[in-house]
């Protein structure tokens, strides 16, 4: 099988320095979000990134919420402690692993952005154990 080639490395000047951004999928995908409570509901996203900024490695996505389900299920996000992410398109995940594996690429740390209802919500990843199709990310909120 083919693999579909990743869009050229960007390259930009930012308050902080050097950023880079990549691409790691246009269109649209579903993403698996746990609960502290228990509960786990899936919500539409696009625009799925990837940025080196400030020695970490910044992965971040827009819910776009389907229909009223994924939009009470997008309120939960503001609203109960988040446990775990999953991504299960891989794409994301093989377009991920590319990236980390360029040379330039010396993070320290792996940082998730959900941008919600317009809001980034920023949490701390570390990864489960990560398959060709699923990478669980499980994550801490930082404050804003």
């Amino acid at each position: 099988m083919m693999s579909k080639r990743l869009d050229p490395i960007q390259v930009s000047a930012g308050k902080s320095g050097t950023l880079v951004r990549q691409d790691l999928r246009k269109g649209r995908s579903s993403v698996y979000f746990n609960y502290e409570s228990g509960g786990g509901y899936t919500i539409g996203a696009d625009r799925f990134e990837v940025v080196l900024e400030e020695k970490a490695i910044v992965i971040r996505f827009y819910l776009k919420p389907v229909d009223d389900n994924e939009l009470i299920d997008e309120r939960r996000l503001h609203s109960e402690m988040l446990t775990e992410v999953h991504v299960s398109d891989g794409q994301i995940i093989s377009n991920l692993a590319r990236f980390t594996r360029q040379r330039y690429v010396d993070a320290h740390a792996v940082r998730l952005q959900i941008v919600s209802q317009g809001t980034p919500l920023n949490y701390i990843v570390a990864f489960g154990a990560t398959e060709a199709e699923l990478l669980p990310m499980m994550v801490q909120r930082i404050s804003s």
